[in-house]
């Protein structure tokens, strides 16, 4: 595996600017799972991981068979992809479990893209109050 170096939260907010680091509601991981291992570094290092978790008093209707979701202040029409990344937010599966399930679906291959569009998607939905807390992941550098 490459050398890799964690970006902590705090340095990663220095780098984007005070600006961006605002609107940014997660982090996102693109690091590759290791081999014999399918859980994430912070996993395997015994740092505990939250799991995202769509929030229980976001209402889910549907209008045109399009799922809607309904906050307190914000409404959000996703396509099917988002609505099976949805059904996957209940604090049980992780970012790697969720994106694998996404890549069977589609009978697509698993890739760190894949990964990072995943994350990025749920980061919005954070971003909106959908989520019962915060979506964090460590975002590693490759060397």
């Amino acid at each position: 595996m490459d050398k890799m170096k964690a970006l902590g939260r705090r340095d990663f907010l220095i780098a984007l600017g005070a600006g961006t680091s605002l609107a940014i509601a997660g982090f996102f991981t693109f690091h590759s799972l290791g081999e014999g291992s399918d859980a994430p570094p912070e996993e395997q290092a015994g740092i505990p991981v939250e799991n995202p978790k769509l929030s229980d008093d976001v209402k889910r209707t549907f209008e045109d068979d399009r799922l809607v979701l309904t906050g307190e202040h914000a409404k959000c029409i996703v396509n099917r992809t988002g609505e099976k990344i949805i059904e996957l937010l209940d604090g049980k599966h992780t970012l790697p479990r969720i994106t694998a399930r996404i890549a069977d679906f589609y009978a697509i291959e698993y890739t760190d893209a894949l990964q990072v569009s995943v994350a990025s998607f749920i980061c919005q939905l954070g971003a909106q109050g959908f989520l019962s807390s915060p979506f964090y992941v460590t975002m590693y550098e490759n060397y």
